[in-house]
């Protein structure tokens, strides 16, 4: 770089991406396109975009680029890759996951789901967690509603919900919940691997139309108690809150009739809803004391502002004398490696969400937060909203706002996870003011990864599924409405339906086959 009568050398430790660059291209806005032997970089005053195979071009090695207005064509050894550039402020790209939820078939009798590719089709994949992951999309909406008002939205969320409830009717069982519920009519063969390595555990409806799948884990009950305590409290009418108060009531008391854990069909506990001191203050389950701890301190506390019952202020008081609120300060493991699960984060925001919302005493919420404190330390350096909304919601502090925001603007249009890789990069360090705990080599912008889930790193240097998998986007959703909603985020300043807005098709359907089964059972509201 040529500045005055000085040059500069642009190397990986400035923020270059590859150094072996083969091709050089002015852009459009202020930017210079480089082209390399692994992929090509867009150079901007204070950024840099990487794009790679797979995700971006149909190879690495570039070997021309030319430039036009507001696109880029790439020119590679597998054909051109050609980008374009257009204006979306981030309600717009909200509104474009809805539609594509839709158009897609993610949905399905109010659960949501990822889509996966079988013999060139997509179809919908039943998973163990299918109460979690359509609880972040109730989530999603719930805040939706709370910021807009939407009628449309509102419906939608009851629908979720009452897919929800559906989970525990489903099982005749108290407050036990089902993983997944399946159908013959369903294209995704039932699982048959379960918790932990042991076979799935399926159960028929009397009828036979329907299968449920037990081993309930601690994500799906911590899924449930996020998700429609936020439905209970920003969304629900008459009957419809009612039957959330009902939702937590039954779950509540059957952890604790079942001595603080979840029992299966079998009568004995799951192989991962286990909150009790046996489990926890033990050896076998002592690393998990921290989360898991912090989901039972949630359920009682919200248990309590929902319900009133006494047995609850019992139940919260018997985990504060086992200790419970201190462990959670120390939950977010860092080593040894083996002990670090990116899932245990999500649960442990979802934690956070629920029991910071309904937590009064001035004492245990101080170690509440201290908890919050020391587990967005160690994860802010990941720069993702749901860990950056939900530490300013709480505190009052800053939460880097800016940061978290350039996350979702980088979310990807395309949902499909295809491969991608990283490590081969000359820029692998951590942006100045940060730390990794634990051992992370870059934070990387989804433009340079794929898709993910919430409960996923935002630093993992190669992956993808080779593009064999369409994940739900209400992940963007969730983390969208809850910027707006606690004002992390602004509603745009323009009115330009073109920029807020996207085109309703008709007859639109690339995705899965529309759901052709035997319609949800009235679940009593």
């Amino acid at each position: 770089v040529l500045r005055g009568a000085s040059l500069y050398t642009l190397k990986g430790d400035d923020g270059l991406p590859v150094e072996d660059t083969r091709c050089v291209e002015l852009g459009f806005d202020g930017d210079l396109w480089i082209g390399t032997e692994r992929g090509a970089v867009r150079m901007l005053d204070d950024d840099w975009h990487y794009f790679g195979a797979d995700h971006w071009l149909p190879d690495n090695r570039v070997n021309d680029i030319a430039v036009g207005d507001n696109i880029v064509y790439i020119a590679t050894d597998g054909g051109i890759g050609i980008i374009k550039y257009e204006p979306f402020t981030l309600l717009k790209k909200a509104e474009y996951f809805e539609r594509h939820i839709r158009e897609w078939g993610h949905m399905r009798m109010g659960f949501i789901h990822m889509l996966i590719k079988r013999d060139g089709q997509w179809i919908r994949h039943i998973s163990d967690n299918d109460g979690s992951i359509t609880g972040q999309y109730l989530a999603s909406l719930c805040y939706k509603y709370a910021v807009t008002g939407d009628e449309a939205t509102r419906e939608k969320a009851v629908e979720s919900f009452r897919a929800l409830v559906w989970m525990n009717k489903i099982t005749n069982h108290g407050g036990f919940i089902a993983r997944a519920i399946w159908s013959p009519y369903d294209k995704d063969p039932r699982a048959t691997g379960g918790s932990g390595g042991l076979p799935a555990r399926w159960y028929p409806t009397p009828d036979n139309k329907w299968h449920w799948k037990g081993d309930t884990s601690s994500d799906e009950v911590i899924g449930h108690y996020y998700a429609v305590t936020l439905f209970h409290d920003l969304v629900a009418r008459g009957k419809e809150k009612e039957a959330a108060r009902e939702h937590i009531q039954v779950m509540s008391d059957y952890i604790i009739d079942c001595g603080w854990t979840m029992h299966d069909l079998d009568g004995k506990p799951t192989r991962w809803a286990r909150w009790n001191p046996e489990y926890l203050l033990r050896a076998y389950g002592y690393s998990d004391r921290g989360v898991n701890g912090l989901e039972a301190l949630a359920f009682m506390e919200s248990a309590i502002a929902i319900t009133g019952d006494e047995r609850f202020k019992e139940g919260y008081q018997q985990l504060i004398d086992w200790g419970y609120p201190d462990n959670t300060i120390r939950q977010k493991n860092t080593f040894p490696p083996t002990l670090v699960a990116p899932w245990d984060d999500n649960l442990a925001f979802k934690s956070y969400n629920t029991l910071l919302r309904y937590t009064a005493d001035p004492n245990l919420r101080s170690i509440y937060l201290r908890s919050l404190e020391r587990s967005y330390e160690i994860k802010r350096m990941e720069q993702m909203p749901w860990f950056n909304f939900t530490y300013g919601a709480y505190t009052g502090n800053d939460c880097e706002t800016g940061p978290a925001v350039q996350f979702l603007r980088e979310w990807p249009l395309d949902p499909i996870q295809h491969n991608y890789s990283n490590s081969h990069r000359d820029d692998l360090f951590i942006e100045d003011g940060y730390k990794s705990y634990e051992g992370a080599l870059k934070r990387l912008s989804l433009r340079e990864t794929s898709a993910i889930r919430a409960h996923r790193r935002a630093i993992h240097l190669d992956g993808g599924s080779s593009g064999a998998r369409m994940l739900e986007p209400s992940g963007f959703l969730r983390d969208y409405w809850m910027g707006r909603y606690y004002g992390m985020i602004e509603a745009p300043e323009t009115s330009d339906p073109e920029l807020i807005s996207v085109e309703k098709r008709k007859n639109y359907n690339p995705g899965a086959e529309p759901w052709d089964g035997p319609p949800r059972p009235d679940v009593g509201f």
